[in-house]
């Protein structure tokens, strides 16, 4: 798995490479180290990702980029917009 692949933006390679560096030089196993950086580098804000992927971010607004494939009117009056986003994989 290439952490480049899975997401664009966020971090530069040399700030993925020393954390990859500095979980196993602490003993953490390289497959171990490797998802744990991509969990990271996936919260980080500019990070680039499939939206299946996003994961819990603790902010209070995160951007997605897509196309809108439907809306729908919301159930309540706190809800502005409710619809449904595609991205390039073609699924939504």
């Amino acid at each position: 798995m290439r952490i480049s692949d899975e997401v664009q933006g966020g971090w530069w390679r040399a700030v993925v490479a020393k954390q990859l560096a500095e979980k196993v030089q602490r003993g953490r196993d390289i497959t171990k180290a490797v998802l744990e950086t991509l969990e990271e580098l996936k919260a980080v804000p500019g990070a680039i990702m499939s939206t299946a992927d996003v994961p819990d971010v603790p902010v209070g607004k995160v951007t997605v980029e897509g196309t809108v494939q439907a809306l729908w009117e919301p159930s309540f009056p706190s809800i502005q917009q409710f619809g449904l986003i595609g991205g390039d994989s073609g699924t939504a």
